[in-house]
């Protein structure tokens, strides 16, 4: 399963950046989508610091839609001055991996930096999503 489990992590993170540049420039989410089980269990930082869990899928008790998903995601990065989103794998320990991922702006600028340990089922797809941002990190991804 190792072998396996590597691929999908190479996989996943190769894609991650491409299809969420895509889905918040306004294209379909469908690539994105792709990527995750439904509903998906996400946690993430807001900007007070706080934890917040929710989940996104197509089932009646997912929190949100993909397009929801989107839409809300889309206002935010408008005002970050968005440009597109570098998705790195760091590592790899059974059926989860350690991904960085880089906001840049249209300066080329990185100014958010996230370290994400998504876990993923046998079929590849991420079942949880945890995310840990820095404002401060240096990117290794440029």
């Amino acid at each position: 399963m190792t072998a396996i489990y590597t691929k999908y992590a190479s996989d996943i993170c190769a894609k991650y950046g491409p299809y969420l540049t895509s889905a918040m420039k306004g294209e379909s989410v469908d690539d994105l989508e792709s990527l995750f089980a439904s509903p998906v269990t996400v946690v993430l930082q807001d900007s007070n610091g706080e934890e917040v869990l929710f989940t996104i899928g197509t089932d009646d008790n997912a929190s949100m839609t993909w397009k929801e998903f989107q839409q809300a995601s889309k206002q935010e990065l408008v005002q970050q001055d968005y440009q597109h989103t570098e998705s790195e794998c760091l590592g790899v320990l059974g059926n989860r991996a350690l991904m960085e991922v880089a906001r840049i702006n249209t300066a080329g600028e990185s100014y958010l930096v996230a370290y994400i340990l998504v876990t993923f089922n046998e079929q590849g797809k991420i079942v949880e999503f945890e995310s840990f941002s820095n404002l401060q990190a240096t990117s290794l991804t440029g």
